[in-house]
This record gives structure tokens, sequence and C-alpha cells, in this order.
């Protein structure tokens, strides 16, 4: 199986001085105000909904990180949205 991520929501809002380092924003704030690029917004949190659906289009199986560049369980994601990605096909795991 190959290795990917599945980026259904981008950004963090920093909470703990463990924040200071932090790659993956330091990754997305070189790429603000660049236009059509994934990280247009820096690391302002953005829900990429559309995102969710990416692992129907693959023809083999692969090992998903499901959000390597946000944390889903912060307090701006809705538990909704929480949902709907550990029921789309990256959040599920093997059978």
């Amino acid at each position: 199986m190959g290795r990917c991520s599945a980026l259904s929501s981008r950004g963090c809002t920093k909470i703990s001085p463990g924040c200071t380092n932090c790659y993956a924003a330091r990754f997305a704030e070189r790429f603000r105000d660049v236009p059509r690029h994934p990280y247009e917004q820096g690391f302002d949190l953005r829900l990429v909904a559309h995102k969710l659906a990416e692992p129907l289009t693959w023809s083999k199986s692969r090992r998903v990180f499901v959000n390597s560049m946000s944390d889903l369980f912060q307090a701006g994601v809705p538990d909704d949205y929480v949902g709907d990605v550990v029921r789309s096909p990256s959040g599920q795991g093997r059978s």
C-alpha cells in the first residue's frame, strides 16, 4: 500500500507553547497569498469537504494519514464535520 495524506481540513489555532515550532504552520505560511495554492490562506483553519471523497478516485488501497496539516479535533471544526471525516473512505480502517 502507498502512503498519502487526506487533507480534509487545513490549518490550526495555536493553543500551547508547543505550537511555536509547528512544521505544518511553517510550511503553510510560506504559501500565504499565492493564488490558487492549497495554502493560499496560510495556516488559517479551512475545511475542505470536497477532499473527503478523493479516496474513491484511487485505483488501489493506500495507507492514509488523515489531517497531517491540521488538528481535526480543534474547537473550530464542527462535530458534524469530524463525523463526516470519520465516515469518509480515508477515515475507515481496514476490514
